[in-house]
């Protein structure tokens, strides 16, 4: 029951938070491109901290 909560929260959270602060479509979040480019961004973020 705790596990499913999590999720549902998380996955509740990662809707708001692209559609209503990142401007995007709701159930893109569902799309691996969109996790795909996230994880990107991020670790280009990252190495360019350590350079």
């Amino acid at each position: 029951m705790n596990l499913f909560l999590v999720a549902l929260t998380a996955f509740i959270g990662a809707v708001i938070g692209y559609s209503v602060i990142g401007h995007g479509k709701p159930m893109d979040v569902l799309k691996p491109s969109m996790w795909m480019n996230l994880f990107s961004t991020i670790k280009d973020l990252l190495l360019s901290k350590e350079a």
